[in-house]
This record gives C-alpha cells, sequence and structure tokens, in this order.
C-alpha cells in the first residue's frame, strides 16, 4: 500500500492531523468524508454521479486529495 495512509495508522507530526499533511496522495472513504466534512455515503453517491473520480482497490474506493480539492475549488 504505497502512498495510502490512515489516519489511526499515521503518526501525527507534531501532534498535528495526518489528514492535513500534504505528504498524503491517496485517502480511503473515511478519510476522505472526514477531510471534506461530508459523511462516506455522499462520497459514494458523488462517485456514482460522476461528480467525483474514485480509484477502486479489493473492493474499497480510493481518492486522490487533488481530485477532492479539485471538487471543492469547483463546487458552486
Amino acid at each position: 500500500m504505497i502512498g495510502i495512509v490512515s489516519p489511526s495508522v499515521a503518526s501525527a507530526p507534531e501532534g498535528g492531523n495526518p489528514l492535513f499533511d500534504n505528504k498524503l496522495v491517496w485517502m480511503n472513504s473515511a478519510d476522505a468524508a472526514f477531510y471534506l466534512r461530508r459523511t462516506p455515503n455522499a462520497l459514494r453517491i458523488a462517485v456514482h454521479r460522476g461528480e467525483l473520480r474514485a480509484r477502486k482497490w479489493r473492493a474499497r474506493l480510493y481518492f486522490k486529495k487533488i481530485d477532492l480539492d479539485l471538487m471543492v475549488e469547483t463546487s458552486p
């Protein structure tokens, strides 16, 4: 699992949150939902509607942080 980091596994530098560290590239559904302040189901709906791109690996959805940031920047 290169590049996939979960906040429960990663140690946060200086007490910070690893989700907001710029080194994080991939997020699972729970981490991405926390990052966007949405529910994991809201992310699945966005993927189904084509509003957000996700990659599936072993029956789990993973999101690139840059795609999440782009979604926030282009939302009305």
